[in-house]
């Protein structure tokens, strides 16, 4: 037999028999104290009153108490160093499930399958990464490092969205698992919802201040979010000017609501004069001298834009010709100052002069500041 076992059952003989001389134990049950000593002498091949044993298996002056109660406050200390180490440990490693009800078989088997889960992730077999996770899952559902993993799978398989259900649960195991904070930045990354992203890759710095994959990875998200409203901003813009007008700054949705211009755009799409309009010389003509600071061909720097447009002798023929000669018999018969031109009307609608006046401005028609 051991000889330390012997010399636990020493140290339990003095005990008892300490424990009768002391009075602890009520003399009614002396009796059974020393049968209890017998047999546990006899059991391990020790005699109380033997000096030779004596000298070779007490553990005197200490006895078995002031040993015991060593041995509790050790415990005691390493329970409270085992807490404190716990409480600061990094906040990436997670909480296990040592608590959580789940047998070591159940334990050492979900370990298992993360780490083939792991080697398939690193080997971009994504399908079967996500597969061996989800079995891990399904024998351990309160460790983060599961769920976190397989988010990390379906991210590299382009499905963002799993991703982030899956690295929120793994937060709502462990809040202070700054590694699931990771995952769920990059999917919302891969989702273009860089705001969510930046916030999350705050998050997990906070936890893990010192990790520069993640600093690095936030300036990214940081940099793509500002691009993303700058971008925003200028179609905002966009939109706006083209609402107000085209170019020269012309109001062109006012223009089209002219019912005098919708009239003659309208006879000109029926006859087939818009598309000779568009292949006529003179009118390119005319267009290139408007654009290139000219009054519409007609020459001169008339003070009314609009009036020297109507009045080019060109436009009017095109016009008369176009719209069949109806407008000019109209206007003519209806308005005499329109001269029989056909774009009389049109000349002397108010909101029509006040708009080319601003376009002969904006594209050097009219001789402004230089």
């Amino acid at each position: 037999m051991d000889n330390s076992q012997r010399k636990l059952a020493f140290s339990i003989l003095e005990f008892l028999q300490q424990s009768v001389a002391t009075g602890q134990i009520p003399a009614s049950s002396t009796e059974g104290i020393e049968i209890a000593v017998d047999c546990i002498g006899e059991a391990f091949g020790v005699d109380i009153n033997d000096d030779q044993q004596r000298s070779e298996l007490s553990i005197s002056p200490a006895t078995l108490p002031q040993v015991f109660d060593v041995y509790l406050k050790t415990q005691e200390k390493m329970a409270k160093k085992t807490s404190a180490t716990s409480a600061d440990a990094p906040s990436g490693e997670p909480s296990t499930s040592a608590d959580a009800g789940i047998s070591n078989q159940d334990q050492t088997r979900a370990n298992e399958l993360k780490a083939a889960g792991n080697q398939a992730l690193a080997a971009k077999e994504y399908d079967e990464a996500i597969r061996l996770y989800g079995e891990a899952i399904s024998l351990d559902a309160r460790n983060p490092i599961y769920f976190a993993n397989r988010a990390a799978a379906y991210s590299q398989r382009g499905d963002y969205s799993e991703a982030v259900d899956d690295a929120n649960r793994a937060l709502e195991i462990d809040p202070k698992y700054s590694k699931a904070y990771s995952r769920l930045a990059h999917a919302y990354f891969g989702l273009k919802q860089y705001d969510l992203a930046v916030k999350a890759y705050d998050k997990g710095l906070e936890l893990d201040p010192s990790n520069a994959n993640m600093k690095s990875a936030r300036e990214v998200a940081q940099q793509r979010l500002a691009d993303s409203e700058a971008t925003s901003s200028d179609q905002v813009a966009d939109a706006g000017s083209s609402a107000r007008g085209g170019p020269g700054g012309m109001d062109f949705s006012s223009l089209l609501n002219n019912p005098g211009l919708m009239n003659m755009a309208s006879q000109m799409m029926s006859n087939g004069g818009l598309a000779n309009l568009m292949n006529n010389p003179a009118m390119r003509q005319m267009a290139e001298g408007m654009m290139g600071g000219g009054q519409g061909g007609s020459g001169g720097n008339s003070s009314d834009p609009l009036a020297s447009l109507m009045g080019n002798p060109q436009l009017q023929q095109m016009a008369q010709q176009f719209m069949g000669g109806a407008s000019g018999r109209n206007n003519a018969s209806s308005d005499s100052s329109s001269g029989g031109n056909p774009l009389g009307e049109l000349a002397n609608n108010p909101q029509l002069r006040q708009m080319a006046e601003q376009f002969m401005r904006n594209q050097g028609g009219s001789n402004g500041d230089s």
